[in-house]
């Protein structure tokens, strides 16, 4: 006696390619969990990244950054772009906010000038901002090749008394026609914090200082990871902008932890 076989359709064919299509990835997914260990791996665990806080217990402080000066010698530095890069790390900082640099450029063109040449003309642009500080810096180092080279020296200027001890007379505050200074008999031509930085990837100890920074900024499962602040000159750029806000920060901490002790 003959066997009845069913004799498929061309579109049972079609359903049942389809059907074994949508099976694979449940499939894949098994088999990956047949392997030893393979579904007991941990998800990533997402750190923290450091974050900067200002030392000031008013109400949050606003800083201008005029562009850097490039006096490295490399011809190639794009100063706008390290300004940015200056401006976004402060702006990351917890009590500070600053102003973009498209807004600190509209304003050196209605004052007529070309850059910060001066003390005076550092305060005269914060004034015309309405910031209580400005950062002047140069950038005095730049290698964009392996190990790379940052130098970045920063001067910070204030212009009002929002950048003094936290318990600021508001009445007085409000009354006041001209910018105050922040300690009584200092020279007005002075800034209140500055910093001169050089960091240079073959040294150790700024390769460290790059590895906690990158914590929390990086997605560690790619091919480079950590490294990547290492090999791009954009993100060693961010990290040493950082770092030097990081000490500038540090600087006024201290400034204003002595004028409290002078001024009990």
């Amino acid at each position: 006696m003959a066997t009845a076989h069913s004799m498929l359709t061309p579109g049972d064919a079609i359903r049942r390619a389809r059907a074994i299509i949508r099976a694979l990835p449940i499939l894949g997914a098994l088999l990956a969990c047949a392997l030893p260990g393979a579904c007991a791996k941990k998800q990533l665990e997402l750190a923290e990244p450091t974050v900067l806080t200002a030392p000031y217990e008013s109400r949050e402080v606003r800083w201008a950054v005029a562009p850097l000066v490039n006096e490295s010698g490399v011809s190639i530095v794009d100063e706008l772009a390290a300004t940015d890069a200056l401006v976004s790390a402060i702006t990351e900082v917890e009590g500070l906010t600053a102003l973009p640099t498209n807004r600190t450029l509209a304003a050196l063109r209605a004052l007529g000038l070309r850059g910060v040449a001066s003390p005076g003309e550092a305060r005269a642009l914060a004034r015309a901002l309405g910031a209580d500080a400005i950062v002047v810096g140069s950038i005095t180092d730049w290698y964009p090749y392996d190990p790379l080279r940052f130098g970045l020296n920063l001067a910070l200027y204030a212009r009002t008394r929002e950048m003094d001890l936290a318990d600021i007379d508001p009445i007085a505050l409000s009354q006041a026609t001209t910018d105050s200074q922040i300690r009584a008999g200092s020279p007005a031509d002075l800034p209140v914090a500055g910093v001169a930085e050089h960091y240079d990837a073959s040294n150790h100890a700024v390769v460290a200082q790059v590895r906690r920074y990158a914590e929390g900024r990086h997605d560690p499962r790619t091919a480079l990871g950590d490294d990547i602040y290492l090999k791009s000159m954009e993100r060693y750029t961010q990290f040493v902008c950082f770092r030097t806000v990081e000490l500038l920060l540090n600087r006024e901490r201290e400034r204003l932890a002595l004028a409290g002790a002078e001024n009990p």
